[in-house]
């Protein structure tokens, strides 16, 4: 099939639009998982002074937890609590 001129400018602005949005959807998932993964390195310094370091299995559980919000409640409590488990728990 012979495709015509405005077809063709048709599918490319569509293809670049959708490059675009791909493009930023890119960035901001990338800040967020930075955001998450900062949040959580800190905890991790924070909370190894009062709790000690965490085990293999505590490091991969705390390593599920992807809401900034959460990481800093946990980070807000680590002071006043005695176990890597109780941490972990807070929600």
């Amino acid at each position: 099939m012979n495709e015509s001129s405005t077809y063709r400018k048709i599918l490319e602005e569509g293809l670049a639009e959708g490059r675009a949005a791909g493009l930023v959807a890119g960035l901001v998932a990338g800040r967020a998982e930075g955001s998450v993964e900062e949040a959580r390195k800190f905890l991790t310094r924070l909370a190894q002074k009062y709790l000690g370091p965490p085990s293999e299995a505590q490091r991969a559980a705390l390593a599920t937890v992807i809401d900034v919000d959460r990481l800093e409640r946990m980070g807000e409590r680590a002071p006043e609590l005695s176990t890597w488990q109780e941490l972990l728990e807070i929600v």
